[in-house]
């Protein structure tokens, strides 16, 4: 059995019981994230070519889109390429509805539309797009649920997959997400509502940022490197499936991202 050195600890916004406002925050961290440093930024001809094995109008789910802020990245970057994307359809176990809906209005409903019910990724609906991303959420999986997820995927449900962090585990990326920790007492400034709330819980108190870097250095913990991803897949999924690594830098920050393509051979 390939040995995988992580840990799970736990995050504050995997808790079904964490309060609506914080998560909401969180999602407005994660947007400050994506609006400073576009750790995706820089994906999306990687993201394009991978997409260019279905047809035009195929869609692409998006498991665990939190706030889905990283797709207004990729999309804002392809535009700026010119290059031709498939239209993402947002999907979580917390849908954020709100979130989503300035999205697609930023975006484009033709690049982009929701799923309001909750998609978990280890019960994906079988009418579901085949193929799938899952931005800065696999880690978040402890490894019986991962293989599962995997196993689920190459068996019966999806043709397509890319997996996407942009924390890997060691000692770099701890120092990277504390040195990043003041710049959270902004999160108040990329909010859509409820700033005066957040400006008290996130920059006079900061009760939100230290919890986000928390879940920031967990992320970091908890990170599968590739080769424990490919240790995951099913025993039989070599010969069906091609696994491509690619690896982009941000846009702003001394760090690379990590894309993991899983996709069914023709």
């Amino acid at each position: 059995m390939f040995e995988i050195r992580r840990f799970q600890l736990f995050e504050f916004n995997d808790q079904s019981w964490f309060p609506s406002l914080l998560r909401e925050s969180f999602n407005d961290a994660l947007a400050m994230t994506h609006a400073v440093y576009a750790p995706y930024g820089r994906a999306a001809l990687a993201i394009a070519d991978w997409m260019s094995r279905t047809p035009p109008e195929s869609e692409i789910l998006d498991l665990g889109s939190a706030g889905g802020r990283h797709i207004v990245s990729v999309l804002s970057a392809a535009r700026r390429q010119g290059i031709a994307m498939h239209r993402f359809v947002l999907s979580d176990l917390y849908p954020a509805v709100d979130a989503w809906r300035l999205v697609q209005a930023e975006v484009g409903a033709e690049h982009c539309r929701y799923l309001p019910e909750p998609v978990s990724a280890l019960a994906v609906p079988a009418d579901a797009p085949r193929y799938r991303t899952l931005f800065t959420a696999f880690h978040h999986f402890p490894p019986a649920a991962a293989r599962e997820l995997l196993a689920d995927f190459c068996r019966s449900s999806g043709d397509g997959l890319c997996i996407a962090e942009y924390l890997d585990r060691g000692y770099y990326n701890l120092l990277m997400v504390l040195l990043a920790a003041p710049f959270y007492l902004l999160i108040p400034f990329f909010a859509k509502k409820n700033r005066l709330l957040k400006f008290l819980i996130s920059t006079l108190i900061p009760i939100v940022p230290v919890l986000f870097v928390w879940d920031g250095l967990v992320s970091t913990l908890r990170a599968y490197k590739v080769d424990e991803v490919r240790a995951m897949l099913p025993s039989d999924a070599e010969g069906c499936f091609d696994v491509v690594v690619r690896s982009v830098w941000f846009g702003l920050a001394p760090l690379k991202s990590r894309l993991i393509f899983i996709t069914r051979k023709v």
